[in-house]
């Protein structure tokens, strides 16, 4: 949920011009020659003084702009990656029943959605991004060799081969449970990324 936006006058800022004016003034009045017309140079100084408070505003909104900007990319990529966690928890089936294709498919989009991540992100997000893509694409190659041995073992039930299996299905278990973890870790720092936005 977005949460609330709205710009607001810097009262520290202006407080500060008050302060600065209040000097000037001093000044005028102690220094200066008497001759001299002090309606007019008051009101050039007066006005010198909101036009530096002006700019100092627009300068403070333009940031809040762009920060807002950010925000919402950042979100965008974050439902993006949402999106693809839950295809990861979802469709389980599909992947032991044509795990080579969809494990190189999600290798792909990490790879592409790491490289958007890299600009607007934290490096480290995108480095997290990255090594969740290499282990998909080790699950595409357990896979492969899986499928490989799994023809042998039709052409020759040996033991070499059964062993073979075990081990095969065994490290694609434990990358599985290191690839759960990474997706959680991933949205976690993305959620910590976007809360220091500083967008109000």
């Amino acid at each position: 949920m977005f949460p609330m936006l709205y710009h607001y006058i810097d009262t520290t800022a202006l407080q500060q011009l008050m302060e600065e004016q209040n000097k000037l003034l001093s000044y005028i009045a102690n220094n200066l020659s008497p001759s001299l017309d002090y309606c007019e140079l008051i009101a050039t100084v007066i006005l010198g003084l909101i036009t530096l408070w002006i700019a100092k505003q627009q300068t403070t909104i333009m940031k809040k702009q762009h920060n807002l900007d950010l925000f919402n990319k950042r979100w965008a990529l974050y439902e993006e990656l949402k999106v693809l966690a839950k295809q990861s928890y979802t469709q389980k089936q599909d992947f032991l029943a044509d795990g080579i294709k969809n494990y190189n498919t999600f290798y792909s989009q990490l790879k592409t959605l790491s490289q958007q991540l890299s600009i607007i992100f934290d490096p480290e997000i995108s480095d997290k991004c990255d090594k969740l893509a290499n282990n998909y694409q080790e699950m595409y190659q357990l896979q492969k060799e899986l499928k490989t041995n799994d023809s042998r073992l039709t052409i020759c039930n040996n033991k070499s081969n059964q062993e073979k299996e075990v081990e095969i299905i065994t490290n694609m278990g434990s990358l599985s449970a290191k690839i759960l973890t990474t997706w959680e870790d991933i949205q976690r720092s993305m959620l910590a990324n976007i809360k220091k936005s500083d967008i109000v």
